[in-house]
């Protein structure tokens, strides 16, 4: 026997693969039972801002499925990326959004915050939702300054907030670009993104649409698209 097949059982006894919803112990991986018959697919397909700009996610940001987000934000819980990710490809995929020929690029964080927290949660989720779709992932911009955190600001506030503080990448060309965040509330931020690839690259570089792992619609600032699933 192999020293990996001595610890694979020793791995699973020590660290016990768990629930990404309820994070409760769950033989085989996955989502439990129990979370499998409560959690609310809710599926939305929407349109930021007056340019029609689309952006979908596969949950709307409540209940465990919000619980299970912050878990990944701010403790630590990346063995969530594989599950997540795989909600958003999905949904993309009976969206029938096209993705070939596209860059897969997601929303940054300043230096400071991605320092703090070890990782960018947003990169984690683009890395693996391209690696599922066939097409690769680039960072194509950075945060070039600092702002306040959006949760408690209006819709207007989180508009002036974001503004100026994102900043395309040098060495980029033409590109057909995915922008994709963690949560959608308002839009302003992927707006913002989408906004500045544009005008940086004098429109060489276009948003074809936008993906998110949960869309908080009771922010406002966004439309519902008709024939969701």
């Amino acid at each position: 026997m192999t020293g990996r097949q001595l610890w694979q059982p020793l791995a699973a006894l020590l660290f016990p693969e768990r629930c990404p919803l309820c994070d409760e112990i769950c033989v085989g991986g996955g989502v439990c039972g129990a979370c499998r018959e409560e959690a609310v697919h809710s599926p939305s397909l929407r349109s930021l801002g007056d340019g029609g700009l689309l952006c979908l996610a596969p949950y709307g940001y409540e209940g465990k499925l919000r619980d299970a987000i912050l878990r990944f934000k701010f403790e630590g819980r990346r063995d969530y990326v594989p599950f997540f990710a795989e909600q958003i490809a999905r949904e993309i995929r009976a969206q029938g959004l096209e993705v070939q020929g596209a860059v897969l690029t997601p929303v940054p964080m300043s230096r400071r915050k991605k320092r703090e927290r070890g990782y960018n949660q947003s990169q984690l989720l683009a890395q693996e939702v391209g690696r599922l779709l066939g097409i690769p992932c680039a960072e194509l911009l950075e945060k070039a300054g600092e702002n306040q955190v959006q949760h408690f600001l209006t819709a207007e506030e989180r508009k002036r907030n974001v503004k100026g503080v994102y900043a395309m990448k040098k060495g980029i060309d033409r590109a057909e670009v995915i922008l994709l965040d963690d949560i959608v509330t308002t839009g302003s931020t992927l707006l913002e993104c989408a906004g500045t690839l544009r005008q940086a690259s004098s429109g060489l570089v276009q948003v074809r649409f936008c993906a998110a792992l949960a869309s908080d619609a009771k922010s406002g600032g966004c439309k519902a698209e008709s024939g969701i699933l």
